[in-house]
């Protein structure tokens, strides 16, 4: 047996015969390329108690292509029998996950009912404010007037009485006078009636905000009448056209300058406000208040205005490019020529144009205005010789750049 031992070349490789005479093993592992084509892996060498293991490839990562280059585990993850998984998140963190859902569910659910009340808690509070602008006819008080010996003017100067402030101011083509909140005020009635969107309302709510000592404050629109009304505070001594067309005042060149210097700050303040531009300005709606102080009126309405019918007196403060507009516009610029006309009118304390003095109707001063060009007219500064306003308030700068305008 001691002979038994040896070493020699096979068929199959180097074969080794133990001293029991057993051959030392050598195993081969085979297996087909990412090609298909069969190749020998690995061989594992046995000789007695040691084992040699020799790789044939040059990277793992050709043996385990099927499994993207990775080597599998040599234990399974859940172990061989299958009872080895890890628990999973939720089994682990399951009370957490409840506690987290629940507050996440509080914190969804209290956000939703916060944008539901903070919703409902604007539609309230503008609701209130639609309230404050939209006046129902009913809450309209008509003062009936009083006996016709009674002195308007004398009405006009008492203050004592809200009531009597409107007495005896007759309902016109235009306005008509009431009591609202025992506060007089004057409503401007519009032809047609139309419906106000949510642009309008939040407009309407702006200009029941507007606080200035030259603009009139704007009380509301009323809706559910005979007609649709603006309505707006009342002033007692009228518009500036009426204290001209009544000549009961006498204007030296102060009081003229401060009448004019109340409607330049009314229209500034306007042009700069979200409101941008009046486009309606007459000596008609520059009303003045019991001490004298001119405010801009009916301003912010040109939606209920649209369709109101304007006679060609209506017109002769319009700029002639609104005129010849097919549509009734409205700038800034066209709000200026309108306030040249009304110190023209003011200067000169006579109608618009002078119309007493014309010989054109105002329908042929329109026609002319619109028309235009070279020898376009323009309203005159003629002022009485006798009277407390002279020629040195017309040659004022503000005169002299109005009259550049027209």
């Amino acid at each position: 047996m001691e002979n038994i031992r040896m070493e020699f070349e096979g068929a199959s490789g180097t074969v080794i015969i133990g001293e029991n005479g057993t051959r030392s093993p050598t195993f081969y592992i085979n297996g087909l390329s990412e090609n298909k084509e069969a190749i020998v892996m690995a061989s594992i060498f046995v000789n007695g108690t040691n084992t040699t293991f020799n790789p044939r490839y040059k990277n793992e990562k050709e043996i385990w292509f099927t499994r993207n280059g990775v080597r599998p585990p040599a234990v399974p993850k859940c172990g061989f029998e299958g009872k080895q998984c890890p628990p999973d998140f939720i089994t682990t963190y399951l009370l957490w996950v409840i506690i987290a859902g629940v507050i996440l569910l509080i914190c969804i659910l209290g956000c939703i009912a916060g944008f539901i009340v903070a919703v409902l808690n604007k539609r309230a509070e503008t609701a209130r404010l639609n309230e404050l602008w939209q006046i129902p006819f009913t809450s309209l008080e008509v003062v009936a007037n009083k006996e016709k010996t009674t002195s308007h003017r004398s009405l006009q100067s008492s203050v004592a009485s809200n009531k009597f402030s409107v007495d005896g101011k007759c309902e016109s083509r235009n306005y008509a006078y009431f009591l609202y909140q025992n506060e007089p005020i004057a409503a401007l009635k519009h032809e047609i009636r139309i419906n106000l969107d949510a642009k309008d309302g939040a407009a309407f709510r702006m200009m029941r905000q507007i606080e200035n000592e030259n603009v009139n404050r704007f009380v509301g629109i009323c809706m559910d009448g005979p007609q649709m009304l603006s309505v707006w505070r009342y002033c007692s001594r009228g518009s500036i056209n009426d204290v001209i067309m009544k000549g009961a005042i006498i204007m030296d060149n102060f009081f003229v300058v401060s009448l004019l210097k109340d409607i330049a700050n009314g229209i500034s303040f306007i042009h700069h406000s979200f409101l941008e531009c009046h486009g309606y300005i007459t000596a008609k709606c520059c009303v003045v208040s019991d001490r004298w102080q001119v405010k801009v009126s009916d301003y912010g309405i040109d939606k209920l205005r649209i369709a109101d019918k304007r006679t060609h007196r209506d017109l002769l403060w319009t700029a002639p490019e609104i005129l010849r507009s097919s549509n009734s516009g409205k700038s800034k610029e066209a709000d200026i020529y309108s306030f040249g006309i009304i110190c023209a009118q003011v200067v000169t304390q006579s109608p618009p144009w002078d119309l007493d003095n014309r010989k054109e109707d105002p329908e042929e001063l329109i026609y002319m205005i619109k028309k235009g060009g070279h020898n376009a007219p323009r309203p005159p500064l003629d002022v009485q010789e006798n009277g407390d306003v002279n020629q040195a308030l017309v040659r004022l700068k503000i005169f002299t750049m109005i009259w550049l305008i027209l």
